[in-house]
């Protein structure tokens, strides 16, 4: 009669084992994940203490080990220390956020522009904190051209324009002083390709 229930109570004590083998399987092989991702990865308490985060999140940061960003408020890196603040009052009406784009600032005064997406994550009532992942976006955004385009068809034919391109600029000036139209432009970023079509493209944004 007692053979059957220590038999019952030892399946169940393997049985038992196997989950909690499998269960650092999977907590090995997330973690494996998490350190060799390329983005940035982290969690935060709601106050913005990163409580964890993996390699591509450090260099993001400009650090060289993990300790450079572990128990530091994510604030502390924002160009607008503000903005963790508004972020985490959206994350009380949205359960996650995408591709917000944000600026950090390194310890040595380098600022990078991020895109962002973050989750608020409920670990036990009334105990919440977020996850997030950060992609850096610096070198595209250098590489973007930027056109700033004000036009008044009414205009007296006055213009006020700012490229690196000489030519161009003059051909603008021309367009406006022969239209009688006012025109201002700016251009930055990779002007020195495509000008003409993003430029065509901010005109055809103007009201």
């Amino acid at each position: 009669e007692v053979g059957p229930d220590i038999a019952s109570l030892v399946r169940r004590r393997h049985q038992g084992l196997d989950l909690e083998r499998q269960f650092r399987i999977t907590e090995q092989r997330y973690r494996s994940l998490f350190d060799r991702s390329p983005a940035g990865l982290f969690i935060a308490d709601m106050d913005g203490t990163i409580v964890d985060g993996n390699p591509g999140l450090t260099k993001i940061m400009g650090g060289a080990t993990r300790a450079y960003v572990v128990g530091r408020r994510f604030s502390e890196f924002l160009v607008d220390p503000g903005e963790w603040d508004r972020l985490v009052a959206r994350l009380g009406s949205e359960p996650s956020l995408s591709d917000l784009e944000l600026q950090l600032r390194r310890d040595d005064g380098e600022i990078r522009w991020i895109l962002t997406n973050v989750a608020q994550v409920d670990d036990k009532p009334g105990a919440r904190h977020v996850e997030g992942q950060l992609l850096d976006l610096t070198e595209r955004k250098t590489k973007e051209t930027d056109v700033t385009i004000h036009l008044d068809v009414d205009g007296t034919g006055a213009a006020k324009v700012s490229t690196p391109i000489p030519f161009f600029s003059h051909m603008l000036e021309a367009w406006s002083k022969h239209g009688l139209m006012d025109l201002s432009v700016e251009a930055s970023g990779d002007v020195d390709v495509d000008i003409h079509q993003n430029f065509g493209l901010s005109l055809a944004k103007t009201d």
